[in-house]
């Protein structure tokens, strides 16, 4: 996902890529 980079501390986006 495009927020993943941001989600990724909240882990909402399990597709952290980036």
């Amino acid at each position: 996902s495009l927020l993943a980079k941001f989600a990724w501390a909240m882990d909402v986006e399990p597709e952290y890529s980036f």
